[in-house]
């Protein structure tokens, strides 16, 4: 799952997005929050964070200055930024920052939270395996290997996981290359590959890859 941090100065903003966006829809998961940059780096030091989505106008310690500190001591973790249309100049600093893409707050009255989650999933998703920005329907077929044992923590499991496959859910990862001796059979997990997947966007991809494991992959062992 991808560890997502929340931060903004405003209360019912972080609220109204950790309750109301479809986070496990995308493989997501909301792991904490915090109300300024400075909070937010103390539970980035305790805590896993592979997602920060944050304010840039906010008191103590601002959205720039925290993207600063995060590209210095934690530079695996992607940026979005929230802002509402005054703050462009900020979101020109954020992007040279390295931000992977921007939130206008208006923007989250008018679209549907599944559009504005789908994009950023795709844009992290392009990151991750080093896709250039080509349409989904480029993409052929998928590698994806279940982990049997979900309560299972066997490091010698993830080790054998590549490390551009992307995490869908707990025990669960994709990828779309599979070049010779990428992967390690064991009795542990099984691979699946699908195929004939150039007319499927990516939350149908993901969607397809759940499915299967809830109705029709333990009847096909």
């Amino acid at each position: 799952m991808i560890r997502v941090l929340v931060v903004d100065d405003e209360k019912m903003v972080r609220i109204g997005l950790v309750n109301f966006m479809p986070w496990k829809e995308f493989g997501m998961e909301v792991v904490g929050e915090a109300n300024n940059g400075e909070n937010a780096l103390k539970f980035i030091e305790n805590n896993k964070v592979d997602l920060l989505l944050t304010d840039l106008s906010m008191p103590v310690m601002s959205g720039i200055e925290l993207m600063k500190e995060v590209s210095k001591h934690h530079p695996h973790i992607q940026v979005v930024v929230l802002t509402l249309h005054t703050d462009f100049e900020y979101v020109q600093e954020a992007l040279r920052l390295g931000a992977i893409d921007y939130i206008a707050k208006t923007q989250l009255e008018k679209e549907q939270f599944e559009d504005v989650l789908g994009r950023i999933a795709s844009l992290l998703d392009k990151k991750k395996l080093g896709v250039q920005q080509t349409e989904r329907s480029q993409v052929d077929r998928v590698y994806v290997v279940y982990r049997l044992n979900q309560h299972s923590d066997d490091p010698k499991w993830d080790a054998s996981v590549p490390q551009d496959a992307v995490e869908v859910e707990m025990g669960v990862w994709y990828w779309h290359d599979m070049p010779p001796g990428a992967w390690t059979s064991s009795a542990g997990h099984a691979l699946v590959c699908f195929s004939d997947l150039k007319e499927l966007d990516r939350k149908a991809i993901v969607q397809l890859i759940r499915t299967y494991r809830r109705n029709g992959f333990f009847l096909r062992l």
